[in-house]
């Protein structure tokens, strides 16, 4: 498997786990008002999903954007050193959480431009939560195919 296709599945990876995270902090502990799915709803249809389909999709297209950015997280994290990679993780997924959650903002979408501090916490959490688990997802897939990084 080469450095796109392990980015890919460390980036789905770690999407898998910010979803996971999502229906925590959304059913469970109230912070966030979306699921990430309802953020690639917005951003698919319009509006937030309605129905399992729409939900299925939104994920779906949650899951291939998630593995996109492993992609790109990937190829950056090819440019430097394996020395604290977890670090470098945490880096990459707040900082993409900043760039991400700025557009909607700057774009006036609907449903996203105006959250609440409790989702910007969770967004932010999940965010951190996908990076490390795309930095340990590549680091796993890195040794187990012996290729350096």
């Amino acid at each position: 498997m080469d450095r796109f296709f392990r980015g890919f599945v460390a980036g789905v990876v770690g999407g898998v786990i910010m979803n996971i995270w999502s229906v925590v902090s959304v059913n469970l502990l109230h912070l966030s008002k979306f699921h990430y799915l309802d953020w690639a709803a917005v951003m698919t249809f319009g509006y937030p999903s309605g129905n399992i389909l729409e939900s299925l999709m939104s994920l779906a297209t949650h899951l291939v954007w998630t593995g996109f950015l492993g992609i790109v997280a990937a190829y950056f994290l090819s440019l430097t050193t394996s020395k604290q990679y977890l670090l470098k993780g945490i880096l990459i997924g707040f900082t993409l959480f900043f760039i991400i959650n700025a557009l909607p903002v700057l774009f006036h979408t609907p449903y996203l431009h105006n959250t609440t501090f409790g989702t910007s916490v969770s967004n932010a959490i999940g965010s951190i939560v996908w990076g490390l688990g795309v930095a340990w997802t590549l680091r796993y897939l890195d040794t187990t195919s012996n290729v350096q990084t």
